[in-house]
């Protein structure tokens, strides 16, 4: 997320809830969803629904999502919410809405919305698309907006299944990756994950496309990045390519940010014709995961002119 829209996000929603926070305990802060409720509660007194059938615009109300709500029976359950969400909204405003449009709120959170997932996939909830080891679809961001885009051909009437994000966190972990090296430690991370394929690469019990083994030449491979050891980031990268083809398929949008990021690195090494060749097949798959006219489009079609 870029600084403006953080900034636009802290004018938005965080100001107010800061102001909030500060009123209550450590011990006693609600959970997200009073937080996401909240939000939602602020954004209906500013502003009207969306009435036009863009894609921008789906969906235009909270009722048009699946809540569930009427299978909630605990009163005790109901009353916890609209507890929670007294610290973050004025009592005013709190006082003219329905406890049950509260709790048909808070089910459409829950049923509507992606959860944090260990490695075991526990916690998998989301009623737009099922996970699947052979998606037809994939949830990709672009700033605060989730766009669900085919990456297969979808015929009417078909499940919408999405990749399982417990895999692609395991084998990516990214931006925790990322948050680590940026102190005086990558260094030393580097050595411990270089040692470690090192052993793994002279076993003959794991196989190279091994998931462990795929695991940390990721890891690797971020933190030569990090370093800006590209020849290094070169070879490690390159091994991990096919694995990604074989566990990702085709069209998925952690091959597309892979490819990205090997052409990147050719071209500090200054290969053009091998960035050409992976920023090429990366601009293909990010089309069809990512859309034309996401962002990360621009990164791809700027370097390939640098390429020329």
């Amino acid at each position: 997320m870029s600084i403006s829209e953080k900034e636009e996000d802290w004018t938005r929603c965080h100001e107010q809830e800061c102001i909030a926070l500060k009123r209550i305990r450590p011990d006693e802060v609600p959970g997200e969803s009073a937080q996401v409720l909240s939000q939602i509660i602020r954004k209906q007194e500013e502003s009207a629904p969306c009435t036009q059938d863009g894609g921008d615009c789906f969906p235009t109300t909270v009722d048009q999502l699946e809540s569930h709500h009427e299978k909630l029976s605990s009163n005790s359950t109901k009353e916890k919410f609209k507890l929670l969400l007294k610290h973050f909204i004025d009592e005013g405003v709190l006082a003219d809405i329905e406890l049950t449009s509260l709790i048909k709120m808070n089910g459409a959170i829950r049923c509507n919305t992606f959860s944090a997932l260990d490695y075991d996939l526990n916690e998998v909830a989301t009623s737009m698309a099922n996970h699947s080891c052979d998606p037809n679809c994939a949830a990709v961001y672009d700033g605060r907006k989730l766009q669900l885009r085919t990456i297969k051909n979808v015929e009417k009437g078909d499940e919408a299944l999405d990749p399982n994000d417990g895999l692609a966190e395991k084998l990516q972990g990214l931006e925790i990756f990322e948050k680590q090296t940026q102190d005086a430690k990558s260094t030393q991370l580097l050595e411990l994950y270089m040692t470690n394929l090192k052993v793994m690469d002279s076993s003959s019990c794991l196989p190279a496309h091994h998931h462990l083994v795929v695991e940390h030449r990721c890891t690797a491979f971020e933190a030569c990045i990090h370093k800006k050891s590209w020849e290094k980031a070169a070879e490690i990268g390159l091994l991990i390519t096919e694995p990604y083809r074989v566990y990702y398929g085709p069209y998925h949008p952690q091959l597309g940010i892979h490819l990205l990021k090997m052409g990147k690195v050719q071209h500090q090494l200054r290969k053009l014709q091998e960035a050409r060749k992976y920023l090429t097949e990366a601009e293909s798959v990010l089309k069809v995961t990512h859309g034309p006219q996401h962002s990360l489009m621009a990164s791809v079609k700027k370097l390939l002119f640098k390429c020329r």
